[in-house]
């Protein structure tokens, strides 16, 4: 949760020292951007991680206000040519997307850094259908056929990109 403040030094101890214990030899925790990082205690080292947080209380014109040139030219070509966004209804929408997620892949050759499967795609579509306020599949469309997609989860004021793909 964005707005909880970081824990404790003393929980970083008491969370290495389990980890000790079971012989973990890494893991992987995001804090709050909004806090100071936690120091963790030897051998766990942290990372950089980058967070881009939008204030939207102005309103959608004072965020677009602060788009690049390019960006508004990207969106005034997009609604020029047509092109909408949805969220994703059914179990074909995922197929779809899943779809030129595979042609991601393909693009992105070895670069790849992870590859899902289609059973999570599946899954997905069953968990934002339960929670659609807590995740969606957002679809952009151009000429009646799926042309992009993004993966966004969503909790009281906090959105989070996920995954994304484009055809």
């Amino acid at each position: 949760i964005a707005d909880a403040p970081s824990p404790p030094a003393r929980h970083a101890e008491v969370l290495t020292a389990l980890l000790h214990r079971r012989r973990v030899g890494s893991f992987e925790m995001t804090e709050s951007p909004l806090n100071g990082a936690l120091e963790l205690p030897a051998p766990f080292a942290s990372s950089p991680y980058t967070t881009h947080i939008v204030p939207l209380e102005e309103g959608g014109d004072a965020v677009e206000s602060r788009f690049s040139r390019g960006n508004l030219g990207n969106i005034r070509r997009g609604r020029r040519l047509g092109v909408a966004s949805r969220i994703a209804a059914s179990l074909d929408d995922y197929r779809e997307y899943h779809r030129i997620y595979e042609k991601s892949l393909e693009r992105w050759g070895g670069r790849t850094t992870s590859r899902y499967p289609w059973a999570l795609f599946e899954a997905g579509h069953e968990i934002g259908m339960r929670f659609p306020d807590n995740m969606r599949l957002w679809l952009a469309e151009a000429d009646n056929s799926v042309a992009a997609g993004a993966w966004v989860f969503y909790w009281n004021r906090h959105v989070v990109y996920w995954h994304g793909a484009t055809d």
